[in-house]
């Protein structure tokens, strides 16, 4: 790993078929090309879609330009370039497009919802006031069956539901962020059918899906006491089991802080940002369950590194609060 580059002025970054979008105050940056933002223009990434919106216009990109998209309720949600959610929360109304087939139905619900995920033909909704309800529904408006907490005190981390096949895994956690108890349950996306359940302390609360299609998570354990350290782990999950191992990559006397959510996968690498002072970019190999590159940053206390962007050649570190991406050649 050797850094190569300094980007400043960046406002945000995100990962874009196997290339680093690069967002500045007034423009986007894609490898040569950029592209300006309008007064009032914001832009995001999703499922590998590139999409530029206001309020009331959106438009996405193909082939190196952007094409407007028809807007009927609100700003489409995203799953592909050709297939899109628009879901109005508050008459129900639903626009779910495919391949420029349309879909028209409404959801029967009083609670307060949003669909960001989309798998095997089922639209996945969530509840995003109490991150207490998943409704699981078809492409033309059969609700199929519905998740909910067993406590009020969990919580569906909606930010991460991996799907693998016809497994949809909801991981729901207590609270308290450090040491939680961490649900981890396997279901039949198109049933509900429960396969597995995994309760433990021993489990992030993020997971990232790799090319085996085994569930990854790398982050810190803490032990508080007379023997007061932390473990860097690397924990695997299989989603048609529910079978789960943990590897410790390291062991620190002092405290680390690298977050589950703060990391990626790239080919058989997870890449890793430890943002305890000096922040520290990592690489294990996934295979070997080890740790096989490190890239101290030297940065003082209070900075911020993001999720690593990486791509066939380079590995992009964005640091929020400098506002600077620094480039790695792999």
């Amino acid at each position: 790993m050797r850094k190569i580059n300094v980007i400043n002025g960046v406002e945000d970054i995100y990962s874009y078929k196997d290339s680093a979008v690069i967002g500045f105050n007034n423009s986007i940056a894609i490898n040569d090309k950029s592209y300006p933002l309008k007064e009032g223009e914001n832009f995001v990434v999703r499922n590998n879609v590139l999409k530029i919106y206001t309020d009331t216009t959106v438009k996405i990109l193909q082939n190196n330009d952007f094409i407007p998209i028809t807007v009927k309720y609100w700003i489409p949600y995203f799953f592909s370039e050709d297939t899109y959610i628009e879901y109005d929360s508050t008459t129900k109304e639903t626009r779910f497009v495919q391949n420029n087939r349309e879909h028209l139905f409404m959801v029967n619900t009083d609670l307060l919802l949003e669909c960001k995920w989309f798998h095997h033909n089922v639209l996945v909704f969530n509840n995003y006031i109490k991150d207490s309800n998943l409704l699981f529904y078809s492409t033309t408006g059969e609700r199929l069956w519905e998740y909910k907490t067993e406590n009020p005190d969990w919580k569906i981390n909606r930010m991460c539901i991996p799907m693998v096949d016809d497994v949809v895994v909801i991981i729901t956690a207590d609270r308290n962020i450090r040491n939680e108890m961490t649900h981890v349950e396997g279901f039949n996306i198109k049933t509900g059918e429960r396969l597995w359940r995994i309760e433990s302390t021993e489990v992030p609360c993020h997971l990232i899906v790799g090319e085996d299609k085994m569930l990854y998570a790398c982050n810190v354990r803490w032990y508080v006491g007379e023997d007061n350290h932390t473990e860097l782990r690397l924990t695997v999950i299989n989603p048609f089991t529910g079978v789960f191992e943990n590897h410790v990559l390291k062991h620190h006397d002092e405290e680390v802080c690298v977050m589950s959510w703060n990391t990626c996968i790239y080919g058989n690498k997870l890449y890793y940002a430890d943002n305890h002072p000096g922040c520290i970019l990592g690489v294990v190999d996934i295979d070997k369950k080890q740790i096989v590159e490190e890239f101290s940053l030297n940065l003082k206390k209070g900075f911020r590194m993001g999720a690593p962007v990486v791509t066939e050649d380079k590995i992009y570190q964005f640091i929020r609060n400098k506002k600077e991406v620094w480039v790695f050649d792999k």
